[in-house]
């Protein structure tokens, strides 16, 4: 008598659709994550982050602090007593830098802003983000120190 035999295995029909479908799901991956990389988007998160530290650490150290532009691709900041003292005057906070994506970038560097010791800011300010496509994102910077991206 024969003993019965069971053949366990992929077919090649099965092997083909299980790769391919693989394979498209891969590629509808890969599409998607090139919509993560948006250096218009990071730079402007980063830079309303990037207030919202500085007025952070305006409160708990009970110093002024000025954000300024280094270059259309860096900021940095600087503390004082009071936002009257003169920037010549205040120091350097080498902890406290933002450097914006490859792609984003300000156009305007002519402008501070100081967040005093309780920390609210001398002032409305609108910063731009443009990336290299020409598109631009607003940073709004509100009296009461609340920052918003439009």
């Amino acid at each position: 008598m024969k003993g019965f035999t069971q053949q366990n295995g992929f077919t090649m029909f099965e092997l083909i659709m299980t790769l391919g479908l693989s394979l498209v799901i891969s590629g509808i991956a890969a599409m998607n994550l090139k919509e993560l990389d948006d250096p218009l988007k990071n730079g402007s998160a980063q830079l309303e982050g990037f207030f919202k530290l500085a007025r952070a650490k305006a409160t708990s150290s009970t110093s002024a602090y000025t954000v300024m532009p280094e270059n259309s691709g860096n900021l940095i900041t600087k503390f004082s007593p009071t936002c009257g003292t003169p920037l010549e005057e205040q120091v350097e906070d080498p902890n406290l830098r933002l450097e914006f994506p490859t792609g984003a970038f300000l156009a305007d560097t002519d402008w501070t802003l100081c967040y005093d010791s309780r920390g609210l800011p001398d002032g409305n300010l609108a910063v731009e983000v443009y990336d290299q496509d020409g598109d631009v994102k607003t940073v709004q910077v509100y009296l009461g120190g609340g920052v918003r991206i439009e």
